[in-house]
């Protein structure tokens, strides 16, 4: 065993052993040094490790590798210390690990320690494998395949040391896991665990007997020619197991048939009677078989709880005539479940009739000719298409190993699903499922006002029904919807009552996800939801845009947009469909007994009785943050939370459903989808600050796709300095506390350089402007001016309009008036001439006035005079209906002599009026925006002050409106950075938007007009205006105007009196 190793040690220790004689004075020969040395080739090993292990090798040498506790050397050369070799095996004493790879061998022999057998390919053992424990003391040996190949044929038995003379044997246990273990006879006093493993034993005597058993996912058999073949004393656990027992049906009752906890699998006794072998099964909870099970006509079948069934029986075969019983009462097959018709060929096909509700899946079928109907269709094209079995694709359970999925794909396989489910439930109510397309039952099952369409459509059964008294034909698989949609779905029947929906009932290991019911109506008296009817399992992210409506005013309960009523588990779900009930009506749950955590409702809830937004009634059981529509956001003791239209289509609803899960969801597209959506995009809390960081305060939380904070700036704006033909600077602002540049002025989009721009062009206006007016015998222009600068382009000349003469008849002065000689008035430019053809100008007015006559007392008032004493005098000759000129045409221009331009906006003329469109080129200082101005002979009000009309003046100081002003335009005033007072005339009654915006250095604003209100005033109309501006209203309305003001703009520090 040491080799070259083991004589560097041995030649050490003598020469340490030397040394010590030497210095103690003792004589010692060199014979007794190497004896001393020599003695040391043994090592001691732990006390859990084997003190005996012996391995006969096939050929018959013994080979001791423990001996009396100790380490022997295997006597070759250049071998670890620790390894003990042999043929195809090898014993590791650092781990205690005797290690077979396609060895065989005759005996094994292991005394009081543990021992771990590792299995790589096929082992055997030709006799026996000895696991000798003594009296009070206890271990155990392990057997362990490598890879779930590794596997041991022991022709013998597998045992303890019970039974050898003199000694009293103590516990042996034996463990095996992940191997395939033949033997004739398994005998411990200890127990026995079996995990993923295959055993077999066959012998004359018990083929197993133990003391306790555990048996977990594997398959045993075990044969005796005479008595029980699997024997125990203790309890026995079996999970997820199939075991085989044959032997003398006599000893059955001491077997563990009867005396077990046994979970989920399938235990078969056989015997002999009359000659013929018989056995008699039993299923316990949902079991799978490990191997092919075949019971013939003598053989019986119990399915021995409620809920047990097979899940695979694809491996079952069963003979016509063997028993089948459920909890021990005989299983009678029926025709109740309907007819399958299966296509065979071109003349016949299978006729199958379903037993219902039959644990072993009966059907008992018979070959028929097709039978064509009067559309030549026969009978078996009618049959639902089977959904697609697959075996590699799904991990449904998320274990690391592929399930048996079916996949939908069309409302045909969706109707199979059912009734599979419905029909077959002992065997398949459990199969999982996955939807693989949208798919649509029937179209246009509901209006778009939420309410029941016109027509007829196909109704639906749903999958997993109550089947009365308390039963359900429940679904207890997992379906993954994997976020298709079911539309169409229609079910109004008077009878039904009871788990209705998608899902009738789902039971307590069933697992429904990721599905949408659209467009569909569901009218049944109570247990009824979109999702399902009655929810013993779990939804998770599923919601119902379906209606869900009573059927009679009878007091019926439990209708919920997603689920009628519920004792699982309900986790993020919504319903946005309405639902009408009687008694117990919720927008998610009608009743509750169970858990409903993120969820929410939209959708609108009406009923008699225990009506509830979220669940119509809660039995104190749990409901976490789970939110509803509402006109105002409400907190309830019950979990449950109102939020208004704007929180939900803002993200905050989303946000909270989401809470801290780092997958996404819940999620939603801000300004797109109104309210939150499964797997949506994801909604951030952001935070805005009064400060420019994090310092500060917060003030207010708002939602957003983007992580991203808002902080509040002090920001001084920098004017553009590029013009119309020079390149410059672009405007910007700049926080006066943290230096930051932004490219607007709400300090969004910061900027890390200042922004150049190029020449901006010209903009010309599209009207043209009056530059000067065309007289009688002058010609006037237009042009289209530039509005950033004063360029001007297209200019046209404007003819001269020749005079317009209006006669002036002669009168005679009286002694009450003046008279007038006869003359002509141009209407055009008021001047008057002596001849009509205007060649003779009277350029003294006055002297066409004829005085007052004077009296002489012949001609005394009331003397007899005929004369007219009432006659005009001259200007009042001038203005009569003859010679008043006509107002201009509607959207005219013109300028005053001053050179302020207006527009006219009403011709009328008895009240003509005009807009004030933009002052002389070098307005400063002090400007009033007349009442009326007079052109062309004809006066007019102004009563509105256009937009943008004095935009950008920088030198214009003071501001007086007129009395007959009406309506100040957007943009009027704004950024007039000089402009320091403003008066606002008493008759307007609108201010556009950002009127007086930016106006920062105005001190003094005086509103005369009473007559504003919210409507009339724009938003940001009074926006940047200095915080040190005063504010003057009229007596009374302070308070109101302050509160208007401040809507539209003006900064709360501002003054208002």
């Amino acid at each position: 065993m040491r080799g070259t190793k083991g004589r560097k040690v041995k030649k050490k220790i003598a020469m340490v052993l030397a040394a010590l004689m030497m210095i103690s004075g003792i004589d010692v020969s060199g014979e007794n040094v190497v004896k001393a040395a020599e003695e040391t080739t043994v090592a001691a090993v732990a006390e859990s490790m084997p003190q005996t292990l012996t391995v006969t090798e096939s050929s018959g040498d013994d080979k001791a590798i423990i001996t009396e506790g100790k380490l022997q050397d295997d006597g070759i050369d250049n071998n670890e210390a620790a390894i003990y070799q042999g043929e195809n095996w090898y014993y590791d004493s650092t781990t205690n690990q005797l290690i077979m790879n396609n060895a065989s061998i005759k005996n094994i022999q292991s005394e009081n320690g543990d021992l771990t057998v590792l299995l790589y390919g096929e082992n055997t053992i030709s006799e026996n494998f000895y696991f000798y424990i003594d009296a009070e003391k206890e271990n155990t040996l392990k057997i362990m395949g490598c890879d779930n190949k590794g596997s041991l044929t022991v022709a013998g038995e597998i045992r303890d040391g019970r039974g050898r003379a003199g000694i009293y044997p103590g516990i042996a246990n034996l463990n095996i896991t992940d191997a395939k273990i033949k033997f004739s006879r398994i005998l411990f006093e200890g127990s026995l665990v079996i995990e993923n493993s295959e055993v077999i034993g066959s012998s004359e005597d018990r083929a197993i007997d133990v003391d306790g058993v555990t048996i977990t996912n594997s398959y045993i058999e075990a044969i005796s020619d005479f008595f029980v073949s699997f024997a125990y004393s203790e309890i026995v656990c079996i999970s997820g197991s199939q075991i085989v027992m044959e032997g003398g049906k006599d000893d059955y009752d001491d077997s563990i048939l009867y005396n077990n906890k046994t979970y989920n699998s399938i235990i078969t006794l056989k015997w002999k009677e009359a000659g013929a072998t018989v056995s008699k099964t039993n299923v316990y909870g949902i079991a799978s078989l490990k191997k092919d099970l075949t019971l013939e006509s003598t053989d019986s079948i119990n399915f021995y709880d409620e809920n047990a069934r097979i899940a695979n029986m694809e491996m079952l075969s069963v003979k016509d005539g063997a028993g089948v019983l459920v909890r021990d009462s005989e299983h009678k097959h029926n025709t109740d479940g309907g007819i399958k018709y299966t296509w065979k060929n071109d003349s016949e096909h299978t006729k199958g009739l379903v037993c219902r509700n039959c644990p072993i899946a009966y059907v008992a079928e018979v070959t028929e000719a097709h039978s064509p109907d009067e559309s030549g269709i026969c009978v078996c094209s009618k049959a639902y298409q089977p959904a697609v079995l697959t075996t590699d694709k799904y991990d449904m359970d998320k274990d690391g190993v592929y399930d048996k999925v079916y996949e939908i794909s069309n409302a045909d396989q969706l109707y199979w699903f059912a009734d599979k489910i419905n029909n077959e439930n002992y065997t398949s109510g459990n199969i999982n499922a996955v939807l693989t397309a949208d798919i649509v039952v029937n179209e246009n099952v509901l209006k778009s006002d939420g309410t029941l369409n016109d027509g007829t459509f196909t109704d639906w059964t749903p999958i997993g029904m109550w089947a009365g008294d308390d039963e359900y034909y429940s679904y207890s698989g997992i379906f993954d919807g994997q976020n298709h949609t079911i539309s169409g779905l229609y079910l109004n029947q008077m009878g039904m009552a009871g788990c209705v929906g998608l899902f009738g009932h789902v039971g307590s290991g069933g697992k429904v996800s990721n599905v949408r019911v659209l467009d569909s109506y569901f009218s049944v008296n109570g247990g009824v939801g979109g999702v399902c009817g009655y929810n013993d399992g779990t939804i998770t992210n599923c919601y119902n845009a379906g209606m869900i409506n009573k059927l009679t005013d009878d007091y019926t309960n439990d209708f919920g947009g997603v689920c009628g009523y519920n004792t699982g588990t309900i986790i993020d779900c919504y319903n946005t469909g309405n639902v009408s009930g009687v008694n117990y009506n919720g927008g998610v749950c009608g009743s509750n007994d169970g858990t409903i955590i993120n969820c929410y409702n939209t959708g609108g809830v009406s009923g008699d009785y225990h009506v509830g937004d979220i669940c119509g009634d809660n039995y104190g059981a749990t409901v976490t943050n789970c939110y509803y529509l509402s006109d105002t956001e409400i907190d309830h003791k019950d979990g449950t939370v109102g939020k208004t239209k704007e929180q939900f289509a803002n993200g905050e609803v989303a946000y909270l459903l989401q809470a801290d899960r780092t997958e996404t969801i819940w999620g939603q597209t801000i300004g797109t989808d109104l309210y939150p959506v499964l797997g949506g995009k994801k909604v951030y809390q952001n935070r805005e600050y009064d400060s420019c960081d994090e310092s500060g305060n917060v003030v207010a939380y708002f939602y957003s796709n983007e992580q991203e904070n808002k902080y509040t700036h002090t920001l001084v704006k920098t004017d553009r300095k590029a013009d119309c033909v020079t390149a410059g600077e672009d405007e910007y602002w700049t926080c006066s506390v943290c230096g930051k540049m932004f490219r607007d002025k709400e300090g969004e989009n910061e900027i890390s350089s200042i922004p150049v721009i190029d020449a901006l062009g010209h903009d010309f206006a599209k009207d043209f402007t009056v530059d000067a007016e065309a007289t009688c015998k002058n010609v006037g222009s237009k042009s289209r001016h530039c509005i950033r600068c004063d360029a001007k382009t297209d200019v046209t000349e404007i003819p001269a309009s020749g005079h317009n003469m209006k006669k002036v008849p002669a009168k005679e002065a009286t002694e009450k008036g003046t008279g007038n000689i006869e003359y002509y008035v141009c209407s055009v430019c008021q001047k008057y001439f002596s001849d009509e053809a205007g060649k003779n100008e009277i350029t003294d007015k006055t002297s066409v006035v004829i005085p007052v006559k004077e009296v002489t007392p012949a001609e005394q008032p009331g003397t007899g005079s005929t004369e007219n004493p009432e006659q005009p005098d001259t200007e009042t000759t001038e203005n009569t209906d003859q010679s008043k000129p006509a107002p201009k045409k509607k959207g005219t221009k013109f300028k005053d002599a001053a050179g302020n331009q207006y527009k006219v906006t009403g011709s009328d003329q008895k009240n003509p009026t005009v807009e004030y469109v933009k002052p002389k080129s070098n307005a400063k200082g002090n400007v009033k925006i007349p009442a009326t101005v007079r052109y062309a002979g004809v006066t007019y009000k102004v009563t509105s002050i256009a937009d943008k009309a004095f935009r950008n003046n920088k030198k214009v100081t003071n501001i007086t409106v007129g009395t007959n002003v009406k309506s100040i335009g957007r943009s009027a005033f704004e950024k007039c950075t000089k402009l320091k007072t403003v008066t606002v005339g008493k008759n307007v009654t609108k201010i556009g938007k950002n009127a007086f915006g930016g106006c920062k250095n105005l001190k003094t604003l005086t509103i005369k007009s009473a007559k504003l209100t919210k409507k009339g005033l724009a938003s940001g109309s009074f926006k940047g205006i200095s915080k040190k501006t005063v504010v003057k209203v009229p007596k009374g309305k302070v308070k109101a105007y302050k509160k208007l003001l401040q809507s539209k703009g003006l900064d709360k520090k501002v003054k208002v009196k």
